[in-house]
């Protein structure tokens, strides 16, 4: 049998989920709302780094990002 190593990754992702947690707290502090979607470049790029990375699996992220929503 094979070893895989993502078999203990914690689920769901508090990487993604803490990214995600930043961009929500500072949403409406943002005032010009064509801004607002910029705040979501940070929790988009830790989760493909993480998932490209081996470290989690794609549901991993989205559970984190769930949870956090």
């Amino acid at each position: 049998h094979s070893f895989n190593p993502n078999s203990l990754a914690a689920f769901p992702s508090l990487h993604a989920a803490y990214a995600f947690l930043i961009a929500m707290f500072f949403w409406k502090s943002i005032k010009r709302r064509w801004l607002r979607p910029i705040l979501l470049i940070h929790p988009l790029m830790m989760g493909f780094t993480i998932v490209y990375g081996c470290e989690h699996y794609a549901i991993d992220i989205f559970a984190g990002w769930l949870y956090v929503w």
